[in-house]
């Protein structure tokens, strides 16, 4: 699985909310991803470190992204980091909760802090749309 097949499932996903890709040289860490209420970073990971103390690290998971997802959220946007785990793991994280990752996080506390995180892709692909069109100040 590669961050650009996951771009290609999620956008196909949230089409009803009207889901499109973005690529934007022009403003770095600009999200991967745009629909009608909002912004998603997408992130994979292969799989989680064995050691559960391990700090979980996006090594390509830029301050520029953050920012944006934090500025984005602040200015009443939705903004979301949808990081996906080996096969069918994932994790949701609101855009004002993403400074942490891969400084401070091991195993469990990343998916405690997660906004909502899913085990099967079956119970994302049922959720994600719903999470994603309710309203944060609803």
């Amino acid at each position: 699985m590669s961050e650009s097949t996951m771009r290609g499932k999620i956008i196909k996903l949230l089409e009803p909310i009207g889901a499109f890709a973005v690529e934007n040289p022009a403003l770095p860490g600009t999200p991967d991803v745009n629909h009608y209420h909002g912004w998603i970073e997408l992130k994979y990971i292969r799989s989680w470190p064995r050691k559960g103390h391990t700090i979980i690290r996006i090594d390509h998971f830029t301050t520029q992204q953050k920012r944006f997802l934090k500025k984005r959220w602040i200015g009443n946007q939705d903004a979301f980091l949808l990081v996906q785990v080996a096969r069918f793991e994932w994790c949701l994280f609101q855009g004002n909760n993403v400074k942490p990752i891969g400084k401070e996080w091991n195993r469990e506390e990343f998916c405690r802090h997660a906004y909502k995180h899913w085990t099967t892709t079956v119970a994302m692909e049922r959720e994600l749309q719903c999470v994603l069109s309710k309203r944060k100040n609803s």
